[in-house]
Order: structure tokens, then C-alpha cells, then sequence
């Protein structure tokens, strides 16, 4: 069974954002091929697959599961190697340590993270996001770059970027989580250990296609709970296979 690591899962922002990832689950009554993958993703979103990458790295040592690996485009039986390959997955029952591994990952890192993150920020008051700023600001007429500018001045937002331009910094700190860092840290790593499986959208089993409303904290976490129940109800001979997009 492989241990298998995976690219830090980008945070979903929904659907009018270009996804980065895509996971895909299939029912484990046929052996998929590239084309029968290629085809369950144009089926639930209408496009096609070419170009696009896969997301796992398998270590060099002990690989024996069936996976799916391009450019073969054909899931084959990957025998030890003296380097690392790349993958898209494979059966749940062959993932199961590599999706435990990086949940149990994903937890640790959150808890350094926002203890750095907590250093970091002491003493700023808490700090709007670019949303909330407009949304207060509505009707006013304002500009986008003064909207832009009244965010980026904030405290809090001036320590993270200063943070993370320092040569020793710990960590880079994603203003992107600004939201999630401000509630609290049983918040914040619940909803790293939520995103660190599904990606960006999932297509489940029977091709429904799930992704965030929108960037609102609570249609992310919609999705992710979402997601997330839907990979752990596969049976162990499903298959679940992520892919990256290729760059525009």
C-alpha cells in the first residue's frame, strides 16, 4: 500500500474561480481507463481532462497499488522504483493511510501555523476582508484600488505581509485564511484537516458536481462537509482520483 503525500490543497472560492484541483470518484464495477475518467469529467462539468495532471506523489519504495498514472493513461500496477512518480489515486481501500496521513497532516500544520500566526498578529485589532470593506462601503461610489488600499492598510493585514517577507519567517501566512485565522484555532484546523482530501470540486458517484456557492466562510464549509462525506461513504473497491488543471 503506497504512503502518498499530496500538493497543499488550494482553498476553494467558488465557482466563478477556476478550481485548481479536481477529484473524481468512480464506482469500483469497472476498472477505469484515462478515457472513461477523461469522460465523467466532461459528463458533470463539459470539459475535457487533456493537459491536466496528477496530484499524488508516490514515494519511491513500496508501491504496489493500482493507480492511475499518466502518461501511461492507463491504471497499471507500479512496482518499486528508485525514484519518485506521480499519480491521480486509486481504490479507497489502497488510499486509506494516505488519506488519514494527510488529514493527520494537515491538523499538525494548522496548529503550528496558527500559533505562529498568533505571534504574528499580537496587538492588531481584528481586521476586515476586501468583502467585508466593500460591503460597508457600498453605495459610496468608491474606487476599487481605494477599497483595496483601506484593506491593505489595516494592521493586521501590514504584520502578516511583513511576516512573510521576513527571511526567517516559520511559515507564509495565506491572507486568504484571514477569515478562518480570526475565529478561533479549533475552527481554523477543523477546516484545514476538511480541505486537506477533496480539492477544489468533486464529481461524486453518481456525477453530481459539488463546489462553493461563493466565497462565503459558510458555503466553503458547506462544501467541504459536503466533500468530505462523500469520500468517506465510498466503498473500498470505489476509486477516487484527483487531478490538477493545467495552467491557462
Amino acid at each position: 500500500m503506497p504512503t502518498l503525500t499530496v500538493c497543499p490543497p488550494s482553498t476553494p472560492v467558488g465557482p466563478s474561480y477556476q478550481a485548481r484541483t479536481v477529484t473524481v470518484l468512480l464506482p469500483g464495477s469497472d476498472r477505469p481507463t484515462w478515457t472513461s475518467l477523461n469522460r465523467a469529467v466532461h459528463t458533470a462539468i463539459h470539459e475535457w481532462a487533456t493537459g491536466w495532471s496528477p496530484v499524488f506523489q508516490v514515494p519511491p519504495r513500496g508501491v504496489c497499488a493500482r493507480i492511475l498514472r499518466r502518461p501511461d493513461r492507463v491504471l497499471a500496477r507500479v512496482r518499486t522504483t528508485t525514484r519518485t512518480s506521480w499519480c491521480a489515486g486509486g481504490r479507497k481501500v489502497d488510499l486509506l493511510a494516505g488519506i488519514s496521513r494527510m488529514r493527520a497532516v494537515a491538523q499538525d500544520r494548522a496548529v503550528w501555523d496558527y500559533a505562529y500566526w498568533q505571534q504574528v498578529v499580537a496587538g492588531t485589532p481584528t481586521a476586515l476582508t476586501l468583502s467585508q470593506i466593500r460591503d460597508r462601503r457600498h453605495g459610496k461610489n468608491l474606487p476599487q484600488d481605494a477599497l483595496v488600499r483601506e484593506y491593505e492598510m489595516q494592521p493586521r493585514v501590514v504584520a502578516m505581509r511583513l511576516a512573510n517577507i521576513d527571511p526567517r519567517r516559520q511559515v507564509t501566512l495565506d491572507e486568504e485564511n484571514l477569515p478562518l485565522l480570526q475565529t478561533n484555532a479549533d475552527t481554523y484546523t477543523r477546516w484545514q484537516v476538511m480541505a486537506a482530501v477533496p480539492g477544489d470540486e468533486v464529481i461524486t458517484l453518481d456525477g453530481t458536481f459539488l463546489y462553493p456557492r461563493s466565497d462565503r466562510f459558510d458555503h466553503r464549509m458547506e462544501y467541504l462537509q459536503q466533500a468530505n462525506s462523500h469520500i468517506d461513504r465510498l466503498a473500498g473497491k470505489d476509486w477516487m482520483v484527483q487531478l490538477r488543471r493545467a495552467a491557462d
